[in-house]
């Protein structure tokens, strides 16, 4: 089976998501349909990546491409709207508050930044690196679960009969699993479960 007749299994999925990561100024200018098409011409033509990894499920595969073709989009559409000499903004604080000694400090808020930003990735990359150390933390069950519903996107009656259990049990199981990891997460950020 080629890789256009898989992608269409998942099409209705990587449209759901790049509606979702879609920025409100890059949606006047493409649709999420656009980036779908444009992730399946991506993925014919990087066979190499496919076959490169076989124990990765196709839909994290093409899950990446996507957030790829999205941030390359974001670059290639909204590059102009990022610099501008008529619209540059000072970002040197320099109020006499600002720093001691005098020195000048950076203001942070007044710096563009995009999903494809270089401060955004970093704090993408940052969170991530982040949530994988605790989920290898959590049981395996735990693990388990959570990779089912939201790394591989199954539904809850296709997790139960997986793992051979009730759709209630399976539910159960997936907000406990997320009770542990949200207060695993407290003990890193602000934001309590």
């Amino acid at each position: 089976m080629s890789i256009s007749e898989q992608f269409e299994q998942y099409r209705d999925k990587l449209q759901a998501q790049a509606n979702k990561r879609l920025s409100p100024m890059l949606q006047r200018r493409v649709t999420a349909q656009d980036i779908v098409q444009q992730t399946l011409q991506t993925a014919c033509s990087r066979q190499e990546f496919f076959e490169a990894r076989p124990d990765v499920p196709l839909y994290n595969k093409l899950h990446i491409i996507l957030l790829q073709t999205i941030a390359a989009q974001e670059r290639y559409h909204l590059q102009s709207s990022k610099r501008d000499a008529c619209r540059e903004v000072n970002i040197v604080d320099d109020t006499p508050d600002s720093a001691p000694g005098g020195a000048h400090a950076l203001n942070w808020n007044a710096l563009a930044d995009t999903a494809a930003g270089p401060m955004t990735c970093v704090a993408h990359r940052e969170r991530k690196d982040l949530i994988q150390k605790l989920l290898k933390t959590l049981s395996q069950a735990d693990q388990e679960i959570l990779e089912l519903r939201l790394i591989q996107g199954m539904s809850n009656a296709e997790c139960a009969t997986y793992l051979d259990i009730s759709p209630k049990n399976a539910s159960i199981r997936l907000a406990r699993a997320v009770a542990r990891l949200q207060a695993a997460l407290s003990q890193f950020t602000r934001i309590s479960p």
